[in-house]
């Protein structure tokens, strides 16, 4: 519960200020799913995808898609 009250006053927070928040760490498809719910719609990590080197992340791009879930909530 504390985390969550956290989240929500970060985001808030950077709301106020006209700010973009970018959530590291997302692990998987529900931890993107909350973190849109409560309004940060930017993130990283294993949820989205592994590390890639550099010359890969073009190809990446032009392949990848949003979870589903993701999408209808934006």
């Amino acid at each position: 519960m504390m985390i969550l009250l956290l989240l929500i006053g970060v985001i808030g927070l950077a709301n106020a200020f006209k700010r973009q928040v970018i959530a590291e760490g997302v692990e998987t498809i529900e931890h993107g799913t909350a973190l849109l719910q409560l309004g940060c719609e930017l993130a990283q990590g294993y949820g989205i995808a592994k590390p890639l080197p550099a010359n890969e992340i073009p190809a990446w791009l032009k392949q990848w898609k949003p979870d589903p879930s993701w999408q209808n909530m934006q």
